[in-house]
């Protein structure tokens, strides 16, 4: 039998203080009353305040945004996925056919309940289960929102599973549903995971790309984040056109070896401008020691990623 500390869990709901929205268990801390110096004002018969007075009002309204806050960040911890997504998306992933077979399920679920010290009902196989479907949904139920999120995602992504167009309509919708619960680091995302692989035969230009990752997921080096990754296209351009000109010198050489490669004019303007707004940038402002915004050294990231992608691709390098 399951024992509760002597904290309060495990008494009759009546005997605990219940948190919001009436679920039982420490809940949010009780606010402190409105000082008496800000007015009694208007109560009722229990003593409760109805319309309080001068300054009270103002603080009863900092002492609701206060309860409201906390329950929020409640809400949020206790919050799961929809039921209905859970059945569909296990539906998939444990498919008869093609899904996750009753021991890769036992697998991965003890994997998770052990990442996040949880106790799942179907930890052994053969599990007493209707079929693979239900263990695998009441094994993501005992989970968290942002830890089913990961769940889903990261079995979306195997290698058995993740070619199947209903797998990829699957993590599509997770993502469009629930992507506020994505928390993987950028090294970990599709694109940065690809890129490494497209530079595999740049050497060079994915040494400079990985430290710039490592130093960014380190929280540390701003400025040299942005100077490695602008390094590691610099070297990919210098290794595709044969030369050793710096970046912005290479703008229309860029030109013409995308022309050369059939590209139509369209893109071989918006490619060469993103190149030339991208070594401004670079120069006016990680040369320059500037403050740098985290969230436009993400943005360099991404678009270095990208743009090593497609020059890549149409140097006939394989993606």
């Amino acid at each position: 039998m399951r024992t509760f500390p002597a904290s309060g869990r495990g008494q009759p709901c009546a005997q605990r203080r219940r948190g919001p929205a009436g679920f039982c268990g420490a809940g949010p801390p009780a606010a402190a009353a409105p000082e008496a110096d800000c007015g009694a004002g208007e109560q009722d018969q229990e003593g409760k305040a109805v319309q309080p007075a001068g300054g009270a009002e103002c603080r009863v309204k900092e002492v609701e945004e206060s309860n409201q806050d906390v329950i929020r960040g409640v809400y949020k911890y206790m919050e799961k996925l929809d039921n209905a997504f859970l059945i569909y998306a296990c539906n998939i992933l444990a498919d008869t056919n093609s899904g996750l077979s009753g021991m890769k399920i036992v697998k991965y679920c003890n994997s998770y309940a052990i990442d996040y010290n949880r106790k799942i009902p179907f930890d052994s196989y053969p599990f007493d289960a209707p079929n693979k479907r239900t263990a695998l949904k009441e094994n993501i139920q005992v989970f968290d929102a942002p830890e089913q999120f990961r769940i889903i995602k990261e079995l979306c992504e195997l290698p058995a599973l993740c070619e199947l167009e209903k797998v990829k309509e699957l993590r599509a919708k997770l993502y469009t549903r629930y992507g506020n619960f994505a928390t993987e680091k950028i090294s970990e995302t599709e694109l940065v995971q690809k890129t490494k692989h497209w530079l595999s035969g740049h050497p060079l230009a994915l040494k400079q790309y990985e430290s710039a990752l490592t130093k960014y997921e380190g929280g540390i080096f701003e400025r040299n984040t942005l100077d490695d990754m602008r390094l590691a296209l610099e070297l990919l351009v210098k290794d595709l056109l044969s030369n050793n000109k710096s970046l912005e010198n290479q703008i229309s050489e860029i030109g013409t070896f995308l022309k050369s490669s059939g590209a139509s004019v369209e893109l071989r303007n918006m490619v060469t401008q993103v190149i030339k707004y991208y070594t401004d940038f670079q120069n006016n402002h990680v040369k320059h020691n500037d403050a740098i915004n985290d969230k436009e050294i993400e943005y360099i990231i991404e678009l270095t990623s990208v743009v090593m992608k497609y020059l890549i691709r149409v140097s006939g390098g394989k993606i």
